[in-house]
């Protein structure tokens, strides 16, 4: 991916070489020259002065110096914008009248968005979701908000699959910041990521299960063993239940968790 590269070249033809060579020979003579006189006043001074930059002046246009600036044909580089679209974006801040995501909405949106038209202009303007994966959306108004999962670092590492070996200048991520996976060890981002983060800068009250294990025997009637992590926030010193439920919302286990300081 390039957007701008700048170089700087000099001749390298047989007869710039040839002057040049003269060019620094004329050089070494005027300082051998003038080092014999003795005695300077103002006049040999500004002489010399002007001799010796007329030999530089007269070297540099020999060797043809040239400055080459070129930068990428719009369209020629991809720009992805990835929304998430997680239940999480429902939060109203204390005292905001509208939601995580009804203001990021308001920054997507192409009537009030002028930025996304001047990005649009200079990329190719690739729009994502995300909430336990990464979806291609058309337009903003397929933020629903609806996603049970934040999975960011996967949906990252998604991208990063998919546009492996072609160009693509960066990643614009609207999120509040709040991911429920983790990033893997594994995972290089080839691309520099731009955060716009939405949120309150404290950060409220939050509980989330961030990895959930199943084992279970091949016998029929073995028990099933589900490890959950849980994180709490602003809940020290407090008792939180974790309760399992089936598809049908019966409940099948219930355990409490007594928050640590």
């Amino acid at each position: 991916m390039t957007i701008l590269a700048v170089s700087f070249t000099v001749s390298t033809s047989l007869w710039g070489w040839i002057a040049l060579g003269v060019i620094v020979t004329a050089l070494g003579l005027l300082i051998w020259a003038y080092a014999r006189i003795k005695a300077w006043d103002m006049a040999l001074r500004l002489a010399f002065v002007m001799k010796l930059l007329a030999c530089l002046l007269l070297a540099l246009c020999l060797a043809e110096p040239m400055f080459h600036r070129s930068r990428a044909k719009p369209g020629a580089n991809a720009f992805a914008i990835v929304a998430d679209n997680s239940q999480g974006m429902t939060i109203h801040d204390p005292g905001a009248e509208n939601s995580r995501g009804e203001k990021m909405k308001d920054l997507l949106t192409p009537e009030t968005a002028l930025w996304l038209a001047d990005l649009k202009d200079q990329f190719q303007v690739r729009q994502y979701s995300f909430d336990a994966r990464l979806h291609r959306m058309s337009e903003v108004g397929d933020l629903t908000w609806a996603g049970q999962a934040s999975a960011m670092y996967t949906a990252l590492d998604t991208l990063n699959q998919r546009y492996q070996g072609r160009p693509m200048a960066g990643v614009l991520l609207f999120t509040d910041g709040n991911p429920t996976d983790f990033p893997s060890v594994q995972a290089k981002t080839q691309v520099p990521v731009y955060p716009v983060l939405n949120g309150a800068d404290k950060k409220p009250r939050d509980l989330a299960v961030t990895h959930v294990s199943v084992t279970q025997t091949s016998f029929e009637d073995a028990p099933v063993t589900i490890t959950a992590d849980v994180a709490a926030f602003g809940y020290a010193g407090k008792t939180v239940i974790v309760t399992v439920t089936s598809e049908a919302g019966d409940r099948v286990s219930q355990e409490s968790w007594d928050v640590q300081t």
